[in-house]
């Protein structure tokens, strides 16, 4: 809403990417118009100049929908005005405004014109700008896919893992997790696939933010029923338990991380047991299996104690060559969105230190697969290119398995093969939906 003299608007900054095609909406009402407009301005670099105007400048009969649809002509990330524009002298309201990527939509080249996308006739958000084809396809599944689902992108299962991959590697840089490469799905020991305590740290937290993944970290135990050409019953149990850590602290879950005898990595989710301090850490590279959960409470003990006195100098002798631990705010995601974490409730040693992420990897593995599928229960199976070595129970080719079965797989015994199904599988989706490998 604006009136009176002066423009009043929000302003959204958008990554334009070259080559895309974009639909924009906005409903206007304006009354007692002077000057200036009321709508939508997108600032770039696009085929018919550097702004797009998709507003008003007279008085209005009720709503007015207006819509558009524009290329960009290089990357370049500008902002996207919406309210009134141009020094305006007007009484108006903007609503339910919209941008969506066409191009991730239907691949480039194949982009609906502006009037067949409106014609669809979405029911978009009430309010805001939404640049997610994810979030698109997730409100808006059974249109969406009926266009995605006219035309079959062919990709090998090869090209759907690294599509999968690549979508690790961006949520690092969104994140801010800026020394981690990914360069699988399972974290079995690639080279270049490295990451740091930090970096695993923002990981977590971003764990600790899906309600489905903490609810699995407290599972100690589980039972999944295969089907398929061996069906059965298979009963898994975590890695993460310690007897001196869980004396200490109630361990509400966590990760384990191993690749041979020398690598021992950890990631815990345990709170104080007389008291409301909720803790995530890290450990990286721990001498042992059993020593990176006794460096785990080392961690939090020292934590606990520079809390209470901010000039305490830890004298703990720790295993682990890097770690990093942070007291648990109340939002779990708010940390991750800061260039540096905070100073109260926090202690690191070493912890910008390179290092192998081992199955801490099946952590983000887990929140791209949540984030790509709409139905948890659904099922696939397995095939002989998934059958990798390392953790988890013994699987077979032509194993029927659910994507909430996975998680547990994943996540408690840490199945490799359960990993490397779920890149080729969401990976496939991931392209589908997008229209484009």
């Amino acid at each position: 809403m604006a009136r009176g003299i002066g423009s009043h608007q929000l302003v959204q900054m958008i990554s334009w990417k070259q080559k895309h095609v974009y639909y924009m909406q906005v409903e206007v009402y304006v009354t007692d118009y002077v000057a200036g407009r009321m709508g939508l301005q997108a600032n770039g670099r696009f085929v018919s100049g550097n702004a797009i105007n998709l507003s008003i400048d007279r008085n209005t009969i009720g709503w007015e929908c207006l819509y558009t649809s524009f290329k960009a002509t290089k990357n370049y990330t500008l902002g996207v005005y919406y309210g009134s524009i141009n020094a305006s002298n007007l009484n108006g309201y903007a609503k339910k405004a919209y941008l969506i990527d066409l191009t991730e939509i239907y691949g480039e080249g194949n982009e609906s014109s502006a009037a067949d996308f409106y014609n669809l006739k979405l029911p978009l958000m009430n309010n805001g700008i939404t640049m997610s084809s994810t979030e698109i396809l997730k409100r808006f599944d059974k249109k969406i896919n009926t266009i995605t689902n006219q035309r079959i992108i062919n990709a090998t299962d090869v090209q759907a893992e690294q599509v999968f991959v690549q979508e690790m590697n961006k949520k690092c840089k969104l994140w801010k997790m800026n020394d981690t490469v990914f360069q699988n799905v399972s974290g079995l020991s690639r080279k270049g696939q490295l990451s740091n305590a930090q970096d695993m740290l923002r990981l977590t937290l971003q764990a600790v933010g899906s309600e489905q993944l903490v609810k699995i970290w407290g599972a100690k135990k589980y039972r999944v029923t295969i089907k398929g050409e061996t069906p059965r019953t298979i009963k898994v149990k975590t890695t993460v338990t310690n007897p001196a850590l869980e004396n200490a602290y109630l361990l509400l879950g966590g990760k384990s991380g191993t690749l041979g005898t020398a690598v021992n990595n950890a990631s815990i989710l345990a709170q104080v047991k007389e008291g409301t301090f909720t803790f995530v850490s890290i450990v990286m590279k721990s001498s042992t299996t059993t020593s990176r959960y006794e460096d785990t409470k080392k961690l939090l003990d020292v934590i606990l104690k520079k809390m209470e006195n901010p000039h305490y100098i830890p004298t703990e002798k720790f295993t682990a060559v890097s770690l990093a631990g942070v007291l648990l705010p109340n939002n779990p995601l708010f940390w991750t969105n800061l260039d540096k974490l905070p100073t109260y409730g926090y202690y690191g040693l070493n912890e910008s230190q390179l290092l192998q992420q081992a199955s801490l990897t099946k952590l983000m593995t887990s929140l791209i697969m949540l984030e790509n599928i709409s139905n948890i229960s659904e099922t696939f199976t397995i095939q002989s290119s998934d059958l990798v070595g390392g953790s988890g129970p013994k699987m077979y080719d032509g194993d029927q398995i659910s994507f909430i079965d996975i998680l547990y797989f994943m996540l408690l015994p840490s199945s490799n093969i359960t990993a490397k199904a779920i890149g080729r599988v969401i990976g496939h989706k991931i392209i589908q939906a997008r229209g484009y490998i």
